[in-house]
């Protein structure tokens, strides 16, 4: 089964001769790929994700200045495109894109996600970044970028944390693991609490992935 990340990398492929044709004067512009919410960015996507919000699209960023400049004109291309591709339905209509494909600006794109508009230069601007975020706006494949700016945000992401808040993290796990996974399960598995059992499991096999994805420099995504 072809997963919704190599769909939708083809389906830009096929129909960049049109929007070079058509708006060629405004590809330079943008950044193109997808990335963001749905498990096709992570590459975890299976017959059971195409119930819903999948299927061939990609993303168009661009500022704001020039979004708000060129909207109308690339809109009017985006209905040119093909309505299916390799038999799925595509994702590029206003109605189905869900707010995950078509044309956004970039600022706002990483501002959902990290709540910041601007990248990250100082270890204070990390602080209030969650992991989950992080994993979201980094996540998918940039199929081509013309100014080049919104793969450097995203390569000052990947970046990852400074080197001080990544050891601090690392430790908060551990200790997040010792107590609900050393302590508090033998504890509610002696006392016959099934249902504390179950949330200090919990709780330790999260805190355990987090280390894991913290100790090969990658974000956690959403648990989902």
């Amino acid at each position: 089964m072809m997963q919704g990340l190599e769909l939708s990398r083809r389906y830009f492929e096929a129909c960049l001769p049109l929007l070079q044709e058509q708006a060629g004067d405004i590809l330079p512009l943008c950044a193109v790929g997808l990335a963001g919410e749905g498990s096709e960015c992570l590459g975890f996507d299976d017959a059971t994700s195409r119930d819903h919000d999948w299927g061939p699209g990609f993303c168009i960023w661009l500022s704001r200045e020039d979004l708000a400049r060129h909207r109308q004109r690339l809109e009017d291309v985006l209905r040119l495109l093909p309505g299916t591709f390799e038999g799925f339905p595509c994702r590029m209509t206003p109605e189905r894109r869900m707010g995950r494909t078509g044309p956004m600006a970039m600022e706002d794109f990483y501002a959902r996600f990290t709540g910041r508009e601007t990248p990250p230069s100082d270890w204070r601007h990390w602080l209030g970044m969650q992991e989950w975020g992080l994993a979201t706006c980094t996540n998918g494949e940039v199929f081509f970028d013309g100014p080049g700016r919104f793969s450097a945000w995203r390569t000052t992401l990947l970046d990852y944390f400074p080197r001080d808040l990544h050891l601090k993290k690392m430790a908060t796990r551990c200790m997040q693991m010792a107590q609900a996974g050393q302590y508090n399960l033998p504890r509610c598995l002696e006392r016959g609490d099934s249902i504390g059992a179950m949330l200090a499991l919990g709780r330790f096999s999260e805190a355990a992935l987090s280390l894991a994805c913290l100790l090969n420099r990658r974000y956690l995504p959403f648990y989902k």
